[in-house]
């Protein structure tokens, strides 16, 4: 499978600092290279492994598993995550209704396919919270 190709576009409140947003930004997509545009930050990685470790850490992989959109040709994962929870490292799904500083609209593009195999690699399935590629070891 080749690198995905991760997009990162979130809105820059007047209130905010573009800096401080990319800095969000930097915590979940460390490698991620930003560009402040008018109103807005755009951001691109290579890379879900420091938001996978978060997964793992956080035990949120089944909320992971819920919150993100596979498209139906496998080539795209879709996803939204809470900027402020990312000021302060954490990893946070935005769901429903967005939140007051807005939402880090996070698209990743796998052209050659790939994206449920990916989605369990990031995110794996669990059996009691336990991801299932891990349950050999506990046994």
């Amino acid at each position: 499978m080749t690198a995905p190709h991760i997009v990162i576009w979130t809105p820059v409140q007047p209130t905010e600092s573009a800096d401080r947003v990319a800095a969000a930004v930097h915590q979940l997509f460390p490698t991620a290279a930003c560009t402040v545009l008018e109103g807005a930050l755009l951001a691109r990685s290579r890379s879900l492994d420091h938001l996978s470790e978060h997964l793992h850490r956080q035990r949120i992989l089944d909320t992971a598993r819920t919150a993100i959109e596979i498209s139906g040709s496998d080539t795209r994962l879709r996803f939204r995550l809470n900027k402020q929870a990312a000021f302060v490292d954490l990893l946070n799904f935005a769901v429903g209704t967005p939140p007051e500083l807005g939402v880090l609209e996070v698209v990743v593009h796998l052209p050659g396919g790939g994206a449920a195999a990916l989605l369990d690699s990031v995110a794996p399935p669990t059996a009691d919270g336990v991801p299932l590629s891990d349950t050999s070891d506990a046994e």
